[in-house]
């Protein structure tokens, strides 16, 4: 997963997981694995282009780190 989602982040697409709507059983029994009635979707992946929003809040490297 952190390769899919370090490579889509490369490739500048956004990715979001969700797993809030397949609580749902009536939403969980419709994206089941049709060739294994038993198993269930644990997560859901989103990835997708999105507007660039700002920058996170960084200190300087000077504050992190001492070069001896």
């Amino acid at each position: 997963m952190s390769r899919v989602l370090l490579g889509a982040t490369t490739d500048g697409l956004v990715a979001s997981l969700t797993s809030q709507p397949l609580e749902w059983s009536e939403i969980r029994w419709t994206v089941r694995d049709p060739l294994s009635a038993m198993a269930y979707v644990q997560m859901a992946l989103r990835l997708g282009y999105d507007p660039e929003g700002p920058a996170s809040p960084r200190r300087p490297v000077a504050d992190a780190l001492d070069v001896v």
